[in-house]
């Protein structure tokens, strides 16, 4: 799969997530990013706000760049 999409729900907050593996890679997270942000490590808190979330991982290298 190059591509891959699902919702979770963490209280009254959606998380939007897409993970992207265009590199056809078998390991590795090059860059995680939530609500347009990249975050610094590949963990993303979670927070019960009501809110719906945009997480979108590339897999790969670290330091990948976006796709698309």
């Amino acid at each position: 799969l190059a591509r891959l999409r699902g919702d979770l729900l963490h209280g009254g907050a959606r998380y939007e997530i897409s993970v992207d593996n265009a590199a056809g890679v078998s390991r590795g997270v090059g860059r995680i990013e939530l609500d347009g942000r990249v975050l610094p490590a590949s963990l993303v808190a979670l927070v019960d706000d009501g809110q719906v979330h945009r997480v979108s991982v590339v897999l790969g290298a670290t330091g990948a760049k976006k796709t698309a």
